[in-house]
């Protein structure tokens, strides 16, 4: 259910990570988005890993 609200109102929780990086230092918030990019590669892993063999 959470999943589908954040699909349909994104607008929030992308207000909030661009404040986030704000505040942040510029090398800080270069690592934590490079950090949320590969966790979204490990997960779109996971998810063709789990459809191949299971």
């Amino acid at each position: 259910m959470s999943f589908i609200g954040a699909s349909l109102f994104p607008g929030a929780g992308l207000e909030a990570a661009n404040t986030t990086v704000q505040v942040l230092t510029k090398k800080s918030a270069q690592r934590i988005l490079l950090i949320r990019r590969i966790d979204a590669y490990f997960l779109v892993a996971e998810v063709v890993l789990m459809n191949v063999f299971f």
